[in-house]
């Protein structure tokens, strides 16, 4: 009797191939060889190993050396190469081969261990093609999402989105001509997956195309991602002290987001970037009393939104860009286009133990914010603890909201981002006429 067991592998870069000496035939492949270079072990075994490869002679040359070697001097012989090995959907993979010996002496066999860099892993992908059916996924894949991947790799995309994207993604197939809007999976957007169990996991997709022959097909590599980064790359977070000066921004935004750098705000007025606050510094001579009315109504309860714009460079800009427009008014009107962004505001009063950078209580996932808020929004935060007023920039064209209606077009469910594109709280839009 005799006891088969699965064999031990710890390290997710290697993969191995049983080559049979002289022919190069190649006998059978790990499992995870698929994972890594997109075959099968079906597609695989019975193939020539130089076939795996754009520079076959350099590979029938390993197994011509490795298959010269004498038997007593097989256990201390050191054979290997750095190559590549084509991907059926990637570019080629840098390899490093090493050869081992198997089998008995009169019956050998090739091992061949084939190392990968971390780098060239292709980790989570899937493969679709033009009508949106999954036709490939790997194990890393599967995990993230419950299932097998031989389970993904017989599924429609449709199934893998939550709703109701599910039913709008084939139409957004037929559009990758076009340039993705802000909130698309092309444009780096974070989107969800559904899992097994109908939870959605966050993520980014990097997309190419692969043609097979016949038709494109498109391949799918998926990094895991947090709500956290879907909302930082559609917001900034501004603290903003009694006098506007902007003491603080969340991290997370980069340039990319409405023109300038989050990092070269900080320490000046908030009424050079966002619009409304200039224009009411032009009328009133100050800001500050508006700011001072945003936070009253933020410790109110308001939950509110502002349609406002964003000036991509900040005021410092203006003077320049009006003598280069002086000749032309459509220039003029262009060019101001182009430097204001749409952006939605929120206020947010934040309470903080003066001693700590901490925030005791946030209105916009714990982000802090420093500095002292206006006399009268400190007066009603109380004594004890120092307000700060926190201001929200979402870009506009960075949200993308979900109502749901019943046949009588009655909202029964909004998202948060719904209420962000309205101007008021989500749900304050249940139960309301949609038609109003």
């Amino acid at each position: 009797m005799g006891l088969v067991r699965r064999a031990d592998n710890p390290d997710p870069s290697v993969v191995r191939l049983w080559v049979a000496p002289g022919s190069g035939t190649i006998l059978c492949a790990d499992e995870r060889f698929a994972d890594i270079f997109g075959l099968g072990t079906s597609e695989v075994a019975g193939r020539a190993f130089s076939s795996l490869g754009p520079d076959a002679e350099e590979l029938d040359r390993l197994i011509e050396r490795a298959s010269g070697v004498p038997v007593e001097e097989r256990s201390e012989a050191s054979l290997s190469l750095e190559t590549k090995l084509l991907h059926k959907f990637l570019p080629p993979v840098d390899v490093s081969l090493s050869v081992q010996y198997a089998g008995s002496a009169t019956e050998v066999i090739l091992v061949l261990n084939v190392h990968i860099q971390a780098s060239s892993l292709a980790g989570a992908m899937m493969v679709v093609d033009h009508k949106s059916r999954v036709v490939y996924a790997t194990t890393q894949l599967g995990s993230m999402l419950g299932f097998s991947a031989r389970q993904v790799a017989s599924m429609d995309l449709a199934s893998l989105i939550p709703p109701p994207y599910s039913q709008m993604h084939a139409g957004f197939m037929k559009e990758l001509a076009t340039k993705p809007p802000a909130t698309s999976c092309r444009a780096g957007a974070v989107v969800h997956l559904l899992r097994s169990n109908g939870v959605k996991v966050p993520v980014t997709l990097h997309l190419s195309t692969h043609d097979d022959g016949e038709r494109l097909q498109h391949v799918v590599r998926v990094t895991p991602s947090s709500d956290a980064a879907a909302m930082d790359r559609a917001r900034l977070v501004l603290g903003v002290d009694g006098s506007g000066i902007i003491t603080r921004v969340n991290p997370g935004p980069s340039r990319a987001l409405f023109g300038c750098s989050p990092q070269d705000m900080v320490g000046r007025p908030v009424r050079a970037y966002v619009n409304v606050f200039g224009e009411w510094a032009r009328m009133h001579g100050e800001d500050a009393s508006l700011l001072t009315a945003l936070g009253l109504r933020a410790l109110e309860g308001a939950d509110e939104a502002w349609r406002v714009g964003v000036l991509a460079q900040g005021d410092r800009d203006s003077k320049e860009g009006d003598v280069g427009a002086r000749g032309s008014s459509l220039t003029a009107a262009l060019q101001q286009r182009n430097r204001v962004r749409p952006a939605l505001l929120q206020a947010r009063v934040v309470m903080a133990d003066p001693e700590d950078e901490a925030c005791a209580h946030s209105g916009s996932d714990g982000v802090p914010a420093s500095g002292a808020a206006g006399p009268a929004v400190a007066a009603l935060a109380g004594d004890e603890e120092e307000a700060s007023l926190q201001l929200v920039l979402w870009r506009a064209d960075a949200l993308a909201a979900v109502v749901e209606l019943d046949k009588a077009l009655t909202i029964v469910k909004a998202d948060a981002a719904a209420g962000l594109l309205f101007g008021i709280s989500s749900k304050m839009m249940v139960k309301k006429d949609f038609k109003r």
